[in-house]
C-alpha cells in the first residue's frame, strides 16, 4: 500500500507528464465528447477529471482503494 501512495505522489509531482495527459485530452475533445470513459487504476482521479472536462458524458474511475464516478 505504501508503494502505491508513493507512486501516486510521484505522478502528481511530475508536472510534464500530468500536463501532457491533460493537453492530449483537451486537444482531442472530439474523441471524448458524449463518450463513457472507464479509468482503471484511477488513483487520485486526475485523469478522470480531465476526461470529464474534455466532454465525456460519464466517467467511471476504478481504483484499488476507492471508486469515483463523475
Amino acid at each position: 500500500m505504501v508503494v502505491e501512495i508513493v507512486d501516486t505522489q510521484e505522478m502528481m509531482k511530475d508536472e510534464v507528464r500530468t500536463l501532457t495527459y491533460r493537453n492530449s485530452m483537451y486537444h482531442n475533445r472530439h474523441l471524448f465528447k458524449d463518450k463513457v470513459v472507464l479509468d482503471v487504476g484511477s488513483g487520485t482521479g486526475i485523469l478522470s477529471m480531465f476526461a470529464a472536462k474534455a466532454g465525456a458524458k460519464l466517467v467511471i474511475g476504478v481504483g484499488s482503494v476507492y471508486d469515483v464516478v463523475l
